[in-house]
């Protein structure tokens, strides 16, 4: 199911989608970048390879950004996102280190757009303590309860409000 040109796979296995040529179509460049993305995680070709042909698409005139490329690392880490993938997810991890080493990608795009896990694989974070990072950021922004003195708090406006009902009594009583 899907539209004709789609790169994703038309079939499902039980524990890894199906890749094989006969459920896959290349109609552009982000198919194509997907396609090699893939096999590299399926260890038909080398990291470095596809690290060098994705560094000449994105310098030569072809449509291929470096977003569709960052896309196409994260689809794949997605697909093979089932168990017993380590091997799989390990050789995607090289392949963001020779993107980034290649300066095709900057690790800063990676940082925003892949899981901890992928950039724990290539070494760019320890995911450990982003974890630890995270947690202590989401304490501080969710559960942290932020101390007011109210008695060092501007008195001006009530002190406005207390005169300003005070006139409006002294006028009700006269005008009584």
């Amino acid at each position: 199911s899907g539209s004709a040109c789609s790169p994703f796979p038309r079939s499902l296995g039980a524990n890894k989608p199906d890749f094989s040529e006969k459920n896959m179509q290349i109609c552009s460049w982000r198919d194509l970048i997907f396609a090699a993305v893939r096999h590299v995680a399926d260890g038909d070709v080398p990291p470095k390879a596809v690290a060098d042909l994705s560094k000449r698409l994105v310098g030569a005139s072809t449509s291929l950004s470096t977003s569709e490329l960052v896309d196409a690392v994260w689809s794949v880490a997605v697909c093979i996102g089932v168990p017993n993938t380590e091997p799989a997810r390990e050789r995607l991890g090289l392949f963001v280190r020779a993107l980034s080493s290649a300066g095709t990608v900057l690790p800063q795009t990676f940082h925003k757009l892949l899981d901890e896990e992928l950039l724990d694989l290539t070494g760019f974070i320890n995911a450990h303590m982003f974890t630890k990072r995270m947690t202590k950021i989401n304490t501080d922004q969710v559960y942290r309860q932020h101390k007011y003195n109210l008695l060092h708090e501007e008195t001006e406006g009530y002190s406005k409000v207390k005169t300003l009902f005070g006139w409006q009594r002294r006028i009700q009583n006269v005008l009584a």
